[in-house]
């Protein structure tokens, strides 16, 4: 399948943000428009290194625009949806009319697939878009990472610091799990070598309490 042309998926990036609440005092902390931006820059960065091992299985044009709307109307009642998952895939079917069924299939899966008990995953596209979503936990910098968990930290309620490293930490092992059953469909092993160091990295850095303030670790 062809990608969509830049100017399109502009578009639709743009018709994806009124769902989205802006970051700032009022919002989700860390599920907001904020959010959904880094994980169009992550989900950009994946398609571009799958191509050294798929070359264009995946289609970057519709998954930059399944990041966009992947966590769409993330703050509002389900409204009878199953999961947000789903109420994101069916708000993005609905606003982009002019994709054809199968475009809007692909994207609506790949959102699905964002949801991180669902194994396996339906496509390539989908474990693209799924790393994506968690692209903060293997940030480059330990400050990026840091701050993105300081900001779920928040929306989970503020638990203790010492709470925070242990879900995080059994998280990091499930993502460690996963990356080699299936990010490793669409990286090389290069790649997912770096990918999986930086993960690493942050969890040892975390365990090891940098850049928490010792005054509220409990």
């Amino acid at each position: 399948m062809s990608e969509l042309p830049r100017e399109q998926v502009e578009e639709y990036v743009g018709r994806a943000q009124q769902y989205y609440q802006m970051p700032g005092p009022e919002a989700l902390p860390y599920h907001n428009w904020g959010h959904a931006v880094d994980v169009y820059w992550h989900a950009d960065d994946l398609a571009r290194m799958s191509r050294r091992k798929l070359g264009s299985q995946v289609n970057r044009s519709l998954l930059l625009v399944a990041a966009a709307w992947h966590d769409a109307g993330y703050h509002v009642p389900l409204e009878g949806f199953p999961t947000k998952e789903y109420r994101s895939a069916a708000l993005a079917r609905s606003a982009m009319p002019e994709l054809s069924g199968e475009e809007l299939g692909i994207i609506a899966a790949s959102i699905i697939d964002t949801t991180v008990s669902n194994h396996p995953k339906l496509s390539n596209q989908g474990i693209a878009l799924h790393f994506a979503d968690i692209g903060y936990m293997a940030a480059p910098g330990y400050e990026l990472f840091l701050d993105s968990l300081g900001k779920m930290r928040e929306e989970w309620g503020a638990p203790s610091w010492d709470e925070t490293v242990e879900r995080t930490t059994a998280f990091a092992e499930q993502l460690l799990q996963e990356a080699q059953s299936d990010l490793a469909r669409i990286l090389t092993a290069e790649d997912l070598e770096v990918w999986v160091a930086r993960l690493e990295t942050n969890i040892a850095f975390l365990q090891a309490g940098r850049g928490i303030d010792e005054n509220n670790r409990y």
